[in-house]
């Protein structure tokens, strides 16, 4: 049985983001953030429960938020929450979490994983949010065999031991696979649907490439704020 991965505090950064989405997110009594506060609360809810440890956020196509999601929950439950919680960047082929935050360029998730040698991942530590992020590193168009590996896979099993609740950003479900790759390594999603953005069919054909029971809940997101938000308890509210 191979060791646990190590996880090494590399850096803690002040964040300083440009982005006025993620500045709304982070700003206590904005609208946005008190959005985050309830998607927050319901998360929080659900956490003791075998399938609230380990979650991604993704949408059928790309811009339609799902950095935004991801950020802002995390956020909103490291500042919150009594829990340490984890950010972690899969989308290798377009990373957002590094530059949306405002961090400094260094190593990420893709070089570990890439890494013929075995050493601890490289954390940040970011203030004030309190927030632990993992970010992607250098973007790459090999993703599926960084995302496929065993090294991958462990990272995450001891990411479930060491933080409260890890948060994945993962890549858009069309047209790549990466996230289908990795759906069993995770306990489920939050999907992320943008207004007036992507067609039903596309939305059907994108959410049925995941397993029926990997989908936890939709939101749904338009072009400036969080509308909405429906955690799906069953069947007949996955829609």
């Amino acid at each position: 049985m191979e060791p646990p991965v190590a996880f090494a505090l590399g850096q803690i950064e002040f964040a300083a983001p440009s982005d006025p989405v993620v500045n709304q997110a982070l700003a206590q009594g904005s609208r946005l953030f008190e959005t985050f506060r309830v998607l927050r609360t319901r998360i929080e809810a659900k956490r003791e429960q075998p399938r609230g440890r380990c979650l991604g956020v993704v949408s059928a196509t790309s811009g339609e938020g799902a950095t935004t999601i991801a950020l802002g929950l995390t956020v909103s439950l490291a500042r919150d929450a009594n829990c340490s919680v984890l950010l972690v960047d899969a989308a290798f082929r377009r990373p957002a979490v590094a530059s949306r935050l405002g961090l400094s360029d260094g190593p990420g998730l893709a070089e570990w994983l890439a890494d013929t040698e075995e050493g601890p991942a490289p954390l940040r530590r970011v203030e004030p949010a309190g927030l632990f992020v993992l970010p992607a590193g250098q973007p790459s168009s090999d993703a599926a065999p960084l995302l496929e590996s065993t090294r991958f896979a462990r990272l995450l099993d001891s990411a479930r031991t060491t933080f409260d609740l890890v948060v994945v950003d993962c890549a858009a479900l069309m047209p790549y696979a990466d996230t289908v790759l990795i759906q069993d390594r995770l306990d489920g999603f939050l999907m992320t649907v943008r207004a007036r953005w992507a067609s039903r069919a596309v939305i059907k054909e994108a959410a049925s490439r995941l397993k029926s029971d990997r989908i936890l809940g939709l939101l749904l997101n338009d072009t400036h704020e969080v509308l909405r938000r429906r955690l799906s308890p069953g069947p007949e509210r996955r829609g």
